[in-house]
């Protein structure tokens, strides 16, 4: 049962001053970590090493988590703001800016930590802007401008071909990897610290079997290869990359708590793979897309002592910073009702331009 549903995070907040010292804050979002269950269904993954790991180190991982939405742009915003901020009803966002102004910093979970005194660091394109305390950046000398704009060129392509290692710096341009994440979390001593990281190696497939960067990542992406070649390619892809960043995830969460005894560590998804969308594209019928792949996320979380009985199971997305929040101000939790929406086109280009309720399906687990 939720507990005082319904209500925002503009709710004061009163925390009990000389208590205990605040714990640091790790969120760690891997996009596309699809749940346990739908990688065995999909992939034929067995993810269980990674979580018999997990629970060596005292985190819990909940069975049956859900993200809100099934993309990006507005799976984080939702997060980040503690509410829904479009459903099949209503929204309050229209357009990919609105959700950017978000995750660079407009939002609820940003506000609470600088109330609660936290020094704000982000890593990840979408993430980083100048209103945080620092961004955990990798540059090779080229402006975010120009780096945007490269990647709306074919060159990408073409130098992938002329030059592999080029094109490996290039696709890095700006963003630490996650196997690279540990060493820049020793540099940071600012304390107490709300750390986010969102990370893309898992939902661009960029390793190889042997965990080095997998060169040829742009010239799969053009190659002519039937349908079930390139849908089995890709999945053996995402299985590389998933057993990868499964190793580059415990190493980081070692560097922590070496660091850091008793910090909060939440590693979780903004939304699923996309397995099933491809079967219904080269099929032509939406009822080969199983709502479910898109929507289960891996959920872990290593909560101080006071906080672990503030976890459920079924936990969505939305709730993760209302937990978090009841967990440093020892408040009562004021849980939404964990609801997924579901883009019911697998062409959701027009809908990511102004995110149409009108193509979200809701889904109550």
């Amino acid at each position: 049962v939720m507990q005082n549903a319904g209500k925002t995070s503009e709710d004061p907040i009163r925390r009990q001053i000389g208590e205990k010292s605040s714990p640091n804050v790790y969120y760690i979002i891997v996009d596309t970590y699809a749940r346990e269950d739908q990688l065995k269904k999909w992939i034929g993954i067995d993810n269980s090493d990674f979580y018999a790991a997990l629970k060596s180190r005292k985190f819990t991982t909940l069975s049956e988590a859900t993200s809100n939405h099934d993309y990006t742009d507005l799976s984080i915003p939702t997060t980040l703001s503690m509410r829904y901020l479009v459903t099949d009803k209503k929204r309050e966002i229209t357009s990919f800016k609105d959700a950017l102004r978000i995750m660079q910093g407009d939002n609820s979970a940003y506000d609470m930590f600088r109330r609660l005194g936290y020094k704000i660091i982000v890593s990840g394109s979408r993430l980083c802007n100048e209103d945080v305390d620092r961004c955990i950046t990798k540059s090779f000398g080229m402006s975010r401008d120009l780096r945007m704009l490269f990647w709306m060129t074919p060159l990408p392509v073409a130098v992938s071909y002329l030059s592999s290692e080029l094109y490996g710096r290039l696709s890095r341009e700006g963003v630490v990897p996650i196997h690279e994440m540990a060493t820049e979390f020793v540099k940071i001593k600012a304390s107490p610290r709300f750390t986010i990281v969102h990370t893309m190696e898992v939902h661009d497939s960029i390793y190889s079997p042997d965990c080095r960067f997998r060169s040829d990542l742009a010239q799969r992406d053009i190659q002519r290869m039937n349908f079930d070649d390139r849908v089995l390619r890709d999945k053996e892809s995402y299985a590389d990359s998933l057993r990868c960043t499964n190793e580059a995830i415990l190493l980081l969460i070692d560097q922590i708590l070496k660091e850091d005894p008793d910090p909060l560590i939440a590693i979780t998804a903004d939304h699923g793979t996309f397995f099933s969308d491809r079967l219904a594209e080269h099929y032509g019928s939406s009822d080969r897309i199983d709502p479910a792949e898109r929507l289960s996320v891996l959920s872990a979380w290593k909560m101080p002592s006071s906080c672990k009985g503030l976890l459920y199971d079924s936990m969505s997305n939305v709730n993760h910073f209302r937990a978090i929040r009841a967990c440093l101000t020892g408040q009562e939790p004021e849980y939404l009702e964990d609801i997924s929406y579901w883009s019911k086109s697998y062409d959701d280009t027009a809908h990511r331009k102004n995110f149409d309720p009108k193509l979200l399906v809701p889904i109550e687990w």
